[in-house]
């Protein structure tokens, strides 16, 4: 299941307390041996990367303080440059959280002032993580309270070194508004005595200043459940200030309260994109979205362009389209996935080695299974797929057979009454050479379109103007004429029939009144329109085109690409 779909925090939690804890606490019990062994067999090898990697999987699932907070205490118990190099991780990730960046700041401050005294320390929640301690005064959890044992230091680091890192981590850490920030100063006044820092002391102030105006939207949020709108004014005042890590900050704080929001991803992406440009940090982030929202086609689309942008492997992007294959659930999103692949796949030849065979694949697979899963007539209505391959077949394969035999089986299946269709067939015959094909779709096309006949009759005597002799010009107007006054004669024999819908008249039934009002009864009979009200078979048919929207681009974020 974790491969497929995200877990929560809490279910995150609890794999890894039963992974760190089980174990040992097993061997403990059956094999009596001493914390210390435990903790040095848990901080070697295969373990401490087993447990890193978990923690990985989880903080990519869920950005939470509660698995960061997790992480940092089992890292104290590895050894001091990890847990560092761990803290610092923490307060990257959630460090400028107005709401939880204090608690890992605390955290981060509590555990260099216990190295300054000379300790190295593991909290019991290290072993027994439902024991979490808790300060009497702050009633805020605490890393230091309860130590399992305590043991000389020893390190490269002199007592000097010690107090200058724990004075630079407080100049860190008072910088940041939140709401804990009281409590930081407080614990910096412990730690100076009476050498306080007018830098600190200034910078607090500062923050201090500053969280007056957090806090309006910190009680906006608390009032409204965290709804998103609340969220979304919170983040346009975030954006005023420009400041980016604040602002990525922000966008994990929201995702937290809704991570299977499509639009709040999209919106983050689009922002790495657009205003981070740090395609490491673009790429994580969509591969997030699509792992919290597999539905969106959208999402999968800007994930492998954003893979592309960043030049991943294309092995890791192949695997991305496979899983992205999997997640299809309509024909729109179907045909829009499968271009977006299909044009990477191009982009790639383009600038290797001009090898075509692999998109020519793809597109004769996306045929097949589009067609399999959602119909031959649905799979693609408008036939935007198609007219792309058949474009494909006869620029880049440069197979003319092959994108005639696409171009026929469209007009074949519905496309034939549309002019529009019939031109664009032409048009390709006439770009790669093929005059004489192109007339003979002309043809064709005289006796099968019913939305604009006259824009192929325009086009057939242009077409010979250009390409034909003047017999073939002749011959072109004769059709064209032959067929409009066909159509013509056709128009006006319908028109006669809607002006005369009823029987011949008859002297009898001008005086008729009872024949009158069985007319209207038989009227209210009726299943369908009334015959006066009936538009010709002819303009429906031009209605429902002129909806059509024939060739045109979808402006879905789906095609943009």
């Amino acid at each position: 299941m974790v491969a497929r779909a995200p877990l929560s925090t809490k279910i995150w939690l609890e794999w890894i307390q039963w992974v760190y804890q089980f174990p040992d606490v097993r061997a403990l019990l059956l094999f009596g041996r001493k914390m210390g062994d435990l903790v040095d067999e848990r901080s070697a090898g295969a373990d401490r990367e087993r447990l890193e990697k978990l923690f990985e999987r989880a903080v990519f699932d869920s950005n939470s303080v509660e698995i960061w907070m997790e992480l940092v205490q089992w890292a104290c118990g590895v050894d001091p440059v990890f847990a560092r190099e761990k803290f610092e991780d923490a307060v990257s990730a959630i460090g400028l959280r107005v709401d939880v960046g204090g608690m890992i700041w605390q955290s981060y401050l509590c555990f260099e002032e216990a190295l300054l005294a000379g300790t190295s320390f593991l909290p019991v929640t290290y072993f027994f993580p439902s024991l979490f301690c808790i300060d009497e005064i702050n009633e805020k959890p605490m890393l230091y309270v309860l130590l399992l044992y305590i043991v000389s230091y020893s390190g490269d680091e002199t007592c000097e070194k010690q107090v200058k890192a724990v004075k630079s981590l407080f100049k860190r850490a008072l910088r940041i508004p939140n709401v804990d920030l009281a409590d930081t100063w407080k614990s910096y006044l412990e730690f100076a005595g009476e050498s306080i820092d007018e830098e600190i002391q200034g910078l607090y102030e500062a923050s201090t200043n500053l969280m007056k105006d957090f806090s309006k939207f910190e009680m906006k949020l608390a009032e409204t459940d965290d709804s998103l709108d609340a969220f979304y004014e919170y983040l346009s005042f975030e954006k005023e200030k420009d400041d980016p890590g604040r602002i990525q900050s922000f966008y994990d704080r929201m995702l937290d309260k809704h991570p299977d929001n499509e639009n709040v991803w999209f919106d983050y992406g689009q922002w790495c994109e657009t205003q981070l440009k740090v395609h490491s940090i673009s790429c994580r982030v969509y591969r997030r979205a699509v792992r919290h929202c597999p539905y969106s086609c959208a999402l999968w689309q800007q994930t492998l362009l954003a893979l592309e942008r960043a030049e991943a492997p294309t092995t890791e992007i192949d695997e991305m389209w496979t899983s992205a294959r999997e997640t299809i659930s309509t024909a729109e999103d179907g045909r829009a996935l499968y271009r977006t692949y299909l044009y990477m796949l191009r982009r790639r030849a383009d600038t290797a080695d001009k090898d075509f065979s692999k998109m020519a694949e793809v597109f004769e697979e996306g045929a097949k299974s589009l067609k399999e899963w959602f119909g031959t007539h649905d799979w693609d209505q408008q036939a935007a797929y198609r007219r792309n391959w058949a474009y494909f077949a006869y620029t880049k394969l440069k197979d003319a057979k092959k994108g005639k035999q696409i171009w026929d089986d469209i007009l074949a299946s519905g496309g034939g009454r549309f002019a529009e269709k019939w031109i664009e067939a032409v048009k390709l015959e006439r770009q790669f050479g093929f005059i004489e094909g192109a007339r003979k779709l002309l043809y064709k096309a005289l006796n099968s379109v019913s939305d604009h006949p006259t824009t192929v009759f325009e086009y057939f005597i242009q077409f010979e103007r250009e390409e034909g002799t003047l017999e073939q010009l002749d011959k072109a107007l004769e059709k064209v004429n032959a067929q409009a006054a066909h159509r013509a004669t056709r128009t006006q024999s319908q028109k006669q029939k809607e002006e005369f819908p009823g029987k011949k008249d008859h002297p009898k039934e001008k005086h008729g009144t009872s024949r009158d009002a069985d007319s209207k009864t038989t009227h209210r009979k009726r299943t369908g329109p009334e015959p006066d009200n009936s538009p010709p078979a002819k303009k429906q048919i031009k209605h429902s085109d002129e909806v059509d929207p024939g060739p045109v681009h979808r402006t879905h974020s789906k095609d943009k690409d």
